[in-house]
């Protein structure tokens, strides 16, 4: 979804003045700026798959999702997830940096796979309110799903789904979305027809 050009460090007040003046959007991680740009069309898709195969799971329930536009902060950063769900009220710090989310999903690309399993799931996994983290790759059909299995717990469980006969099993939202629907209109490399 995005390539990275460093800047100077800068105080997360600045960050956040500068970026609500900006036409374009850029993450804060720990004093450095991190630009991004435009995704791919396989991006754009797995978000929309994953978002509208949400959107009718948790329809009646209190959760929502919302996609790239909601800034997240954590206790070092403040980044823009590919998709996010919270469930109950929004709690936002900073005037508009929600501070609550249930659910993160980043989709993979070579230029951002190193930050999403990086520093970016360090800082998820350090958010009290988070229960699964979600890495869709773009270019193989593959999900990970990190998951707390208890609220209150420091330990995580990892699963991988390698299959479009595959259902990722968002186990505190009670949904399960079939790889065949995330990956509906993308071609990965190595599989002809996903569809």
């Amino acid at each position: 979804m995005y390539a990275f050009k460093l800047e100077p460090k800068i105080a997360p007040e600045e960050y956040l003045e500068a970026e609500r003046q900006a036409d374009s959007r850029s993450e804060w991680h720990d004093g450095i700026v991190i630009r991004m740009v435009g995704a791919s069309e396989e991006h754009i898709d797995i978000v929309e798959n994953i978002s509208g195969q949400l959107y009718i799971e948790l329809r009646g329930k209190s959760c929502r999702t919302a996609t790239h536009d909601l800034r997240g902060k954590t206790s070092r950063s403040y980044v823009y997830p590919d998709v996010v769900v919270t469930c109950g009220d929004r709690v936002y710090n900073d005037q508009d940096c929600l501070t609550n989310p249930q659910v993160l999903i980043e989709v993979l690309s070579d230029s951002t796979e190193r930050a999403d399993r990086g520093w970016k799931l360090t800082e998820y996994r350090s958010i009290p309110s988070v229960q699964e983290i979600i890495h869709v790759y773009q270019d193989r059909v593959q999900v990970d799903c990190y998951s707390r299995p208890d609220k209150n717990e420091t330990r995580w469980l990892y699963e991988a789904y390698i299959s479009l006969e595959a259902e990722l099993v968002i186990a505190s939202l009670e949904v399960t979305l079939p790889l065949r629907e995330i990956y509906a209109n993308v071609v990965p490399e190595g599989d002809a027809d996903p569809a």
